[in-house]
């Protein structure tokens, strides 16, 4: 009979919540408000959704044979202790794995987000899974993961991947992590945010690209993003970079110039001669499906 595992992705606003089966069938998922959960405290909220799930796999004949909670946050190399999380008050520090087996008595995963979608992404592209792949996320920062070895690295301590938080020579700006001058300051969706909102306020932020492609401050955020792509595949040589995230989505973004950037930063002749950009097939299951597939390797 097929494993089911329970799988939650756990965002600012909202955590989406599923049961997922060994095959990747999605048996069922909902959304909860990220805020509510965190009413009495965010370890208590997730453990009860947790309960609230099993129970119900339960009246429904399944047993839960892992629980997967994806996190926006750097987690420890264990993956049981989520390190830092600006964007969810009350996950810093937190042994998360810990509190829900105490409380469910089921094996708990606990993982960088981008890492589980890395794993779904590899998966509905088709990409061998004996490559070496980067995922490159532009959202509100720049996430990242790495794929090596056919396995997500998580590096010595966890925190392996992020390339959002290289330091950038000149810049002084504060970031979410405390450090000054990091990429995602001027390469992710926070930043072009507040380019639209304080340059061009009758400008819709969805339109940013289709609008505003070529005024400075937006090349500046393309060139930007596609340092820190380069960048990567200068220190890795991966056979594929997969790009994803909410910019790279929105209307107007054009790949091809935006691959001619990255080759312009490339290593020449490797990897620049043989490097694949490819676009992620991102959905609002996709974290869940790949925490199946975590669980299932």
């Amino acid at each position: 009979m097929s494993k089911k595992f329970l799988c939650m992705d756990v965002g600012g606003t909202n955590t989406r919540v599923g049961v997922v089966s060994e095959d990747l069938k999605v048996l069922g998922s909902a959304i909860e408000r990220t805020p509510e959960l965190a009413a009495k405290g965010i370890g208590v909220g997730l453990c009860d959704l947790v309960l609230r799930w099993v129970e119900l796999a339960k009246a429904e004949g399944n047993t839960i044979d892992g629980v997967v909670i994806g996190v926006p946050a750097t987690v420890d190399a264990s993956c049981r202790v989520v390190l830092q999380a600006p964007n969810v008050e009350g996950l810093t520090g937190l042994p998360l794995a810990d509190l829900v087996e105490q409380a469910t008595g089921i094996p708990t995963t606990v993982e960088k987000d981008v890492n589980l979608l890395i794993l779904s992404d590899i998966h509905s592209l088709g990409i061998d899974p004996a490559s070496a792949v980067c995922g490159v996320y532009f959202g509100t920062g720049i996430g990242n993961a790495l794929y090596l070895g056919g396995k997500v690295w998580h590096g010595a301590h966890g925190s392996a991947g992020e390339l959002g938080h290289v330091p950038a020579l000149g810049r002084t700006e504060t970031c979410g992590c405390g450090n000054p001058g990091c990429l995602e300051c001027f390469g992710g969706g926070h930043h072009l945010a507040s380019v639209v909102k304080e340059s061009y306020p009758e400008t819709p932020i969805g339109r940013a690209f289709a609008e505003l492609a070529d005024k400075p401050e937006v090349v500046e955020v393309l060139e930007a993003m596609a340092i820190a792509v380069a960048a990567e595949a200068n220190i890795i040589d991966p056979d594929e970079v997969i790009i994803g995230g909410g910019l790279p989505l929105m209307e107007g973004f054009d790949r091809e110039a935006f691959a001619k950037r990255v080759y312009t930063h490339l290593r020449k002749p490797y990897p620049a001669e043989t490097l694949e950009l490819r676009y992620s097939r991102q959905g609002q299951l996709s974290g869940l499906i790949g925490g199946a597939i975590r669980l299932a390797s």
